[in-house]
Formats: C-alpha cells, structure tokens, sequence
C-alpha cells in the first residue's frame, strides 16, 4: 500500500515536471525571402531593412551584428527577456533562438516558455509582411 501511494505521488510530480518544462524551441532556419513585385531579386540592404522593420514592428529591438546578422531583443511586461539571431542573406534568412532570461530555458532539453515561440512566429510574420509592403 505505502509503495503505491510513492509510486502515485511520483507519477503526479513527472507529470508536474512535464508540463511545467516548457515546450521545445522552434527556431526558424532558411525562410526564403521572396522577389520583388517585378520578379528582381531583393538587395541584401532591402532584406536587412525588412527584417529591422518586421522587428520593430512587434516590439523588437532590432540591433545590427555584422554586414549580414541582426541581434533582436524583447523586453515582455518589464520581466520576460528573449534575444535571437537572424542571420541572413538575399535569398533566405532565420530566426535562431540566442539567450533569455525568466523564461525557464532548459540548456539540456533546449525548451522553453510555451509563449516564446509564439512571440518568434509572430516576429516572422511581421518580417514577411515588410516584404509584401
């Protein structure tokens, strides 16, 4: 009886734990950046000023790293910090999750805040519609 009700109170804590660890980060590698209207290939300053707008236009603050990388970061209700990378070229670019803080990442499990890839989607959609403009 005492060795069913450890084995109860532990199966209750895994499933505690399971839900309680996060979801697995989803980084976003290789969107493709679409032409322009005309069919022309986009300049690598016209994918660097869409991605620097597509951020800033969800809140993120979009910082250059380098001819062909921006570091991005939110700040979200004054606590929940998360940073990515987006390296990119003219043909493609991704959204690589890089560092946060109170947002109980798990180095080892690579997960994650269940809102943090819904924060990282948004921020895509936002850069995708900096391309349709």
């Amino acid at each position: 009886m005492k060795l069913s009700k450890y084995l109860l109170l532990g199966l209750i804590l895994l499933g505690a734990n399971l839900v309680w660890a996060g979801k697995p980060i989803q980084n976003i590698e290789d969107e493709v950046v679409p032409p322009k209207f005309d069919g022309s290939a986009r300049t690598l300053e016209d994918v660097r000023t869409a991605i620097a707008e597509g951020c800033k236009g969800k809140g993120w603050r979009p910082v250059m790293d380098g001819e062909t990388k921006i570091t991005c970061s939110i700040l979200v209700r004054g606590k929940h910090y998360a940073e990515v990378s987006i390296p990119f070229s003219v043909s493609n670019y991704s959204i690589l999750y890089s560092n946060s803080r109170v947002l109980d990442y798990d180095a080892e499990r690579q997960r994650i805040h269940k809102k943090y890839n819904g924060w990282v989607l948004n921020l895509n959609a936002s850069i995708q519609r900096q391309f349709a403009l």
